[in-house]
């Protein structure tokens, strides 16, 4: 199972291809006259653009032994952040798969296929992961939102990255909200914040009126990606619905899982810091069997273990706590590393900011980081507010308010900020 991906020519792709004598290939709609020229060429290989469609749990692909091929041979091929295409064993994706099972029971779910196709995730655990546990694989319609297609699929579970969850869940608290009375919402969100003091029924109430929106029949989200989001995870368990939070990486797989209380990570795989810049904090290195075959035409060793270019440390507990990216990492005062993720974490909970981009440059007056915050409002949450009529002095006055109620919350203090968007 090779992902037709952007990052090789059709030659290529096509010699690839048949030297590893592949017998089916997934393409993304975006790539569709890419598969067909490939399929013109190579007759006996079988180009699948719909896999909703054309793979169920009837298919070959349903069992959870996979056919007998070389542990080591490609089975998958993507396009990473850089532009390289990586190369992933059997023997990586079967690992990946069983660390997934260890944590979840899933085989009687009906999960929601993903709607684009070509990247890891969407391929391990949108795909493979239900496929290989038995589940039921339905198709969503085109030009459906989120909440309607599970509506009316009536799917149990759904596999999502944390940008879709947290997207989710804005979309679904806003509409919930509708037709309410500002002091309604206001006691609600009062209520959510003190949810352990049962003083009113108001968040039962919400969430009535946010399962009807997706059918009450969703009962399991599948997380993954770099960066948990764990303010969208808590919401989503406040509704009665469990999310399953996984640190995921394209190259190998769901390396941590988040626990019962969603703030921490168990570890999925052998995973070392074996070179700290900052006392424990370093760079995530994987080892044993979930290590890639390498790049095509690029690196392919790894002795020290796979560098995954996220930075962390692992605690003596035994978790994992995940800071940032190391290309994103920011050197303040004396050596100390900044990482924008953390910032812009915090600042993304505000639900009037949609997104958040944290920068920094060096002053030399003060031998210290200048952070710059570029905030994107949520346009719908700040005109309920503000009226629709505002002026870009009274938007910025605003934000300068939240940014000044949130500043006990940051790690480090934002200098200057940007509304933008």
């Amino acid at each position: 199972l090779i992902p037709l991906s952007s990052a090789l020519a059709e030659n290529e792709l096509c010699s690839l291809l048949s030297e590893y004598e592949a017998g089916a290939v997934f393409v993304s709609p975006k790539f569709a006259e890419l598969g067909l020229a490939v399929e013109r060429r190579l007759p006996e290989l079988t180009v699948i653009t719909d896999p909703g469609r054309r793979l169920s749990r009837e298919s070959a692909y349903s069992e959870t032994q996979l056919p007998d091929v070389d542990p080591g041979a490609p089975a998958f091929l993507f396009r990473n952040s850089e532009g390289a295409a990586a190369m992933i064993s059997h023997q990586n994706i079967c690992s990946a798969l069983a660390a997934i099972a260890s944590t979840a029971d899933i085989g009687s779910y009906t999960f929601l296929c993903p709607v684009y196709w070509g990247g890891a995730f969407d391929c391990t655990m949108g795909l493979l992961l239900p496929l290989l546990s038995g589940c039921t694989l339905i198709r969503r319609r085109e030009k459906r939102g989120v909440s309607r297609a599970i509506a009316e699929s009536e799917a149990t579970a759904l596999t999502c990255t944390p940008q879709r969850l947290r997207n989710l869940e804005r979309s679904l608290r806003f509409r919930s909200e509708q037709n309410l009375s500002k002091t309604a919402i206001a006691m609600y969100n009062a209520l959510d914040r003190l949810s352990h003091i049962p003083l009113l029924d108001l968040s039962k109430r919400m969430r009535r009126r946010v399962r009807r929106l997706m059918g009450d029949k969703l009962q399991l989200i599948l997380c993954g990606g770099g960066y948990p989001e764990w303010d969208s995870a808590r919401r989503f368990s406040d509704w009665g619905i469990e999310v399953r939070t996984y640190y995921f990486t394209p190259e190998c797989g769901p390396l941590a899982v988040g626990d019962s209380s969603g703030k921490k990570l168990l570890p999925l795989a052998e995973l070392t810091v074996p070179s700290p810049i900052y006392g424990e904090l370093g760079e995530l290195c994987v080892t044993g069997d979930r290590i890639p075959i390498g790049y095509y035409n690029g690196r392919a060793d790894f002795p020290n273990g796979f560098p995954t270019g996220d930075m962390g440390l692992l605690a003596e507990d035994g978790t994992l706590e995940l800071r940032g990216r190391r290309k994103t990492m920011l050197c303040g005062r004396d050596g100390e590393p900044l990482f924008p993720e953390e910032l812009a974490q915090v600042i993304k909970r505000n639900r009037y900011v949609s997104d958040c981009v944290i920068t920094g440059r060096f002053d030399t007056k003060t031998s210290d980081v200048i952070l710059t915050a570029r905030i994107t409002p949520d346009l719908r949450e700040v005109r309920a507010v503000i009226g629709e009529k505002y002026s870009d002095n009274r938007l910025r006055l605003f934000f300068q308010r939240i940014m000044e109620k949130l500043e006990p919350e940051l790690p480090r203090k934002i200098n200057e900020f940007k509304v933008v968007g």
